[in-house]
């Protein structure tokens, strides 16, 4: 739960501990050639940003760079502004922190759904098309690929794109779609509706992950059998 800032003491010795702080800061500064040309408004951030550290708080910080109109442009990008205040805090961890969340934030796609942010996640389809979808590809002028686009953007699906695979054995094409994760359901709705046409005799959607999803997926794994080691330590059963 959010405090206003307002109603924080922070004289008080453990108001802020073991708490998420979160602070507004302005670095909206001038940078050419990636490089800050002007630190005055990050050096003024400095002090709070310790105090709160030296408390106990985890600190977020919350700013921008130009007017990027709600699209991700790597010219207003903050991380010239990380960098300047890693080397302030004398943090260099904080810069390579701050280099992956940014790339994080590229990597996934986030549009708005009903008012509100959803982070898209990757899907790969594979399968075999049926005759009809061959007939459609030689004797008609139609991209049977136009076809299908329409029917999954209904349900919310995103085509990125759509290979063909005819040296393989068990498939004939693969694709890489873009859904809501937090409806799976919808998802596999779409993929029945266009199994439904005819277009395919089978299609298989699988999940997809990229490398830093896939180390969070392992570090739970990791996290889950150590407790589950230690817990039977601790019962005495190891």
């Amino acid at each position: 739960m959010l405090r206003k800032i307002s109603s924080i003491d922070f004289k008080s010795s453990n108001t802020t501990s073991g708490k998420t702080v979160l602070i507004r800061v302005d670095y909206n500064v001038p940078v050419k050639n990636e490089r800050v040309l002007d630190d005055y408004r990050i050096l003024k951030s400095i002090p709070t940003i310790k105090y709160c550290l030296e408390k106990g708080s985890k600190v977020v910080l919350m700013s921008h760079m130009g007017r990027p109109d709600g699209k991700v442009d790597n010219k207003l990008s903050l991380i010239p502004a990380g960098e300047k205040l890693a080397e302030l805090l004398e943090m260099p961890n904080l810069l390579e922190i701050q280099r992956n969340s940014y790339e994080l934030f590229l990597q996934k796609n986030i549009k708005p759904e009903n008012n509100k942010l959803v982070i898209m996640a990757k899907y790969v389809l594979m399968g075999r098309y049926s005759s009809q979808f061959s007939e459609g590809m030689i004797h008609t002028q139609q991209d049977r690929i136009k076809v299908v686009e329409p029917m999954l953007q209904s349900f919310g699906i995103e085509l990125k794109e759509f290979l063909f695979i005819p040296s393989n054995p068990e498939n004939d094409f693969v694709a890489i779609v873009e859904a809501d994760p937090n409806n799976e359901m919808k998802l596999h709705g779409g993929v029945q509706m266009v199994y439904a046409t005819g277009t395919f005799e089978k299609i298989n959607a699988f999940r997809a992950f990229n490398s830093g999803e896939m180390r969070d997926i392992f570090q739970i794994g990791h996290d889950g059998i150590s407790s589950f080691v230690s817990a039977r330590q601790g019962a005495g059963l190891e």
